[in-house]
């Protein structure tokens, strides 16, 4: 059950409910495939339930998967997307009768037909490259979103990690882990040049275990750091301006956080601790991919415009 090609992954599910399932269909087969995920949603529909978004205040992943429930009745699942498998670097995706599989992290992609040949013996990659690209790319953004990557394996050591002090980055700037700061038990301060008034991430690197990021809401500044899962934000008291121009937020090695503009004060407070581990989330410039660090939906890119940033780890 390491791999997952067919003989890895496709187990037959045996339903029961009496008062459920249509009599006609007792010792039936149903072809339709299905995947773990999808027991959770049969859970929550059969029991007229809702999935929270939310638990202890913070956005969960949503649940994924269909209700099975159709099929009791001899009906199609409601299924709107690829169904993905990852273990060990072994990877698939499956979308309706097409199925691209690959063996090992470093394995290349095999497309098979299922219901011509269940037991994967005829690679169609080759014959059908724009169909195995296209679902190559959907894995990829679903491996990403789903955290099954970055391979845990290839987590960079410490040492490898950027030892620059200073960085000047543009707008949409997108560094990984092994480029972005080293801000593991470091102080640091981030100043944002702003051309145009907007709302959203300045800058933000790490996601939802470990992170800091610099954000605008209603022309409020706001930084905020993840620690361990744990969201401490420090908001300023006063708005910053188009003629401001600029923002800093500074995180002093005992945890103070400053805001200003300039030489006006925007704001301070103090979190608990300096981030105590590396993200393994990379930094961008004007919205935040990946884990979120801050209590906000999505990337929440930045809506007006970033001349320049500047990060100096002290």
């Amino acid at each position: 059950k390491h791999w997952v090609h067919e003989g890895g992954i496709s187990t037959p599910l045996v339903a029961h409910w009496p008062k459920g399932i249509d009599k006609k269909l007792y010792g039936k087969f149903d072809h339709q495939p299905a995947h773990l995920i999808d027991l959770m949603a049969t859970c929550v529909d059969l029991a007229k339930a809702d999935y929270p978004k939310n638990v202890k205040g913070k956005k969960i992943i949503p649940m994924q998967g269909v209700s099975l429930q159709p099929a009791f009745s001899g009906n199609k699942f409601k299924r709107e997307n690829p169904i993905f498998w990852e273990h060990e670097g072994n990877r698939a995706i499956r979308i309706g009768k097409w199925k691209l599989v690959a063996k090992g992290a470093n394995g290349a992609w095999e497309l098979y037909n299922l219901n011509e040949d269940r037991s994967e013996l005829n690679d169609l990659s080759q014959k059908y490259p724009e169909r195995a690209n296209q679902m190559a790319e959907k894995w990829e953004a679903w491996a990403i979103e789903a955290k099954a990557k970055p391979w845990p394996w290839n987590r960079k050591k410490k040492n490898s990690y950027s030892k620059k002090k200073a960085y000047s980055l543009q707008h949409d700037a997108n560094l990984g882990q092994d480029q972005a700061p080293m801000i593991a038990k470091k102080a640091f301060e981030v100043e944002v040049q702003i051309e145009k008034q907007g709302d959203g991430v300045l800058v933000a690197q790490g996601g939802d275990t470990h992170g800091w990021v610099l954000f605008l809401k209603n022309d409020f500044p706001h930084f905020a750091l993840t620690l361990g899962g744990k969201i401490e934000t420090i908001i300023g008291n006063e708005k910053l301006t188009l003629k401001d121009g600029k923002v800093l937020a500074k995180l002093n090695s005992d945890g103070k956080v400053e805001l200003f503009s300039g030489k006006r004060k925007l704001g301070s407070g103090k979190v608990s601790s300096l981030v105590k581990e590396m993200p393994i989330d990379g930094l961008q410039v004007g919205r935040d991919e990946g884990g979120t660090v801050g209590d906000y939906k999505d990337e929440f890119a930045f809506d007006g415009k970033i001349k320049k940033v500047r990060i100096k780890i002290n």
